[in-house]
C-alpha cells in the first residue's frame, strides 16, 4: 500500500484554497455549482475533493489539469467574460496579468468578513502584498516562488571571491564571474 503524506506547504496551500472556496460558496449559495480550475498535484486533489463537501447544498465542480492547461483555459474563458470559472489557481506572476486586464474581482470584502473566521491576520504583510495591487487584495496567498542561490564554496574559495549575499551581490558579481578553464580548474 502505497503512504500518502502532505509536507507543511501542501497543507496550507489546500487550507487557503479550501478557504476562498468555502468564502465564495457561502456569498454565492445560490448561485448555483462553484466552477474551480486548477492545476493537479495530489495536496490539491485532496483539498478539491474536501470542498465538494465542505458545504451543504454546494455543488463544487473542480477540474484538475496540468499547469498549462489550467492557466489557458483561465486565461480563454476570462478574455471571453465568461462566468463559468468561479475559483481559479493564480501565482505571483499571472495574477498580475489578470488583474490588470480586469478579469478578477478585488476580495478586500470577502477578506475583510472573514478575517477572524479564518486567522486571515496570520498571513505576513509581505506575503498579502503579492498579492495585492492598487490598494486591492485580489489572491487568497496560497504559494510564492522564491529564488534560491546555491553554490559550491570550494570554487568561491579556489578563485578568493567571497559568495552573494543579497540580490544586489549577486547582480554585480556577474561583472567578474567564476568560470571553469579545465575539468577540476576555475578562474575568475
Amino acid at each position: 500500500m502505497n503512504s500518502f503524506r502532505l509536507n507543511r506547504r501542501q497543507v496550507l496551500h489546500g487550507l487557503s484554497t479550501a478557504v476562498v472556496a468555502n468564502a465564495v460558496a457561502r456569498s454565492v449559495r445560490a448561485a448555483g455549482p462553484i466552477q474551480m480550475v486548477s492545476h493537479r498535484y495530489p495536496a490539491l486533489e485532496f483539498f478539491a475533493e474536501q470542498m465538494r463537501g465542505a458545504i451543504p447544498g454546494v455543488t463544487v465542480n473542480t477540474q484538475l489539469m496540468p499547469f498549462d492547461k489550467a492557466l489557458e483555459l483561465s486565461t480563454i474563458t476570462l478574455s471571453a467574460k465568461s462566468d463559468t470559472v468561479d475559483i481559479m489557481y493564480v501565482n505571483d506572476s499571472t495574477f498580475l496579468t489578470f488583474v490588470k486586464n480586469g478579469w478578477l474581482r478585488p476580495l478586500d470584502d470577502l477578506w475583510s468578513k472573514y478575517k477572524s473566521e479564518f486567522g486571515l491576520d496570520d498571513f505576513s504583510d509581505a506575503v498579502v502584498k503579492t498579492y495585492t495591487y492598487d490598494g486591492h487584495i485580489y489572491v487568497m496567498p496560497h504559494t510564492l516562488n522564491v529564488m534560491l542561490l546555491f553554490y559550491r564554496k570550494d570554487v568561491f574559495e579556489q578563485a578568493g571571491k567571497q559568495p552573494p549575499t543579497t540580490s544586489l551581490d549577486t547582480a554585480t558579481s556577474r561583472k567578474s564571474s567564476i568560470r571553469r578553464s579545465a575539468p577540476g580548474r576555475s578562474t575568475v
